[in-house]
């Protein structure tokens, strides 16, 4: 169940209002479902892809790419995969 809110007329006030309803949640919608894979998984496949890149700047710019779209991934593998 969530609670949603509903704008209404109120004409003995004329103006509009919300009032809150109980909703059920709605069916899940038939079909496939994406694939999910597992945080270890995806920074696997992130540091191999790192790995074929051969230049310093194809690295920097796709670790830019990966800070972008995901922080806590780019911090993951960098705190695990950073030689100290």
């Amino acid at each position: 169940m969530s609670i949603v809110l509903s704008p209404y007329w109120s004409p003995d006030e004329g103006i509009q209002k919300l009032k809150m309803e109980a909703r059920a949640k709605a069916p899940a919608a038939p079909g496939l479902a994406p694939p999910v894979f597992s945080v270890k998984a995806q920074l696997d496949r992130t540091l191999l892809q790192l790995r074929s890149r051969t230049s310093p700047i194809e690295k920097y710019t796709f670790l830019a790419q990966v800070k972008q779209a995901d922080v806590e991934a780019f911090y993951k593998l960098c705190l695990e995969y950073m030689s100290v």
